[in-house]
């Protein structure tokens, strides 16, 4: 299960980010 955990951790990241250019 190392993918997910690589697409978990990926989201995380570009959670921020997107959110950030949202604002």
């Amino acid at each position: 299960e190392e993918e997910e955990t690589v697409k978990k951790e990926a989201e995380t990241l570009l959670a921020p980010k997107k959110s950030k250019a949202s604002t």
